[in-house]
Order: structure tokens, then sequence, then C-alpha cells
């Protein structure tokens, strides 16, 4: 999927849950960030996390 964000084939990327994206911990945040620099949305269901939106961000910032 993180090619396909990379040649702007994508505009966000919904998740069933932050486990399923990430692997660690740092690769978590390493993508997340990639995904912002590339505007790409992403959406996690389970936590209810948006980070298209800024309460979304806002609440991302409090859980880093």
């Amino acid at each position: 999927m993180l090619k396909a964000a990379r040649r702007r084939e994508l505009d966000v990327i919904v998740v069933w849950r932050l486990d399923r994206w990430g692997r660690s911990l740092l690769d978590l945040i390493g993508s997340l960030h990639e995904l912002n620099e590339l505007a790409v949305g992403f959406v996690s269901l389970s936590e209810a996390l948006d980070l298209t939106t800024a309460s979304g961000r806002a609440l991302a910032g409090m859980l880093a």
C-alpha cells in the first residue's frame, strides 16, 4: 500500500486496527509520517482514529 501511496494512487488508507498496519511502534510512526508527507489520509476503525480530520490528528498527538 505504501508503494501505491508513493505513486499517488491512494487518497486514504483504512485499516481495522493499528496493529494490522505496523509491525512495531517505530514502523507505525514512520509510515504514518510518510503518509502525512504524501498527503494520504489514514483511518483506523477500531481505535476511531481519523488522521484526515483536525480532531483525529489531535487525538493521535495525545496518544503518541
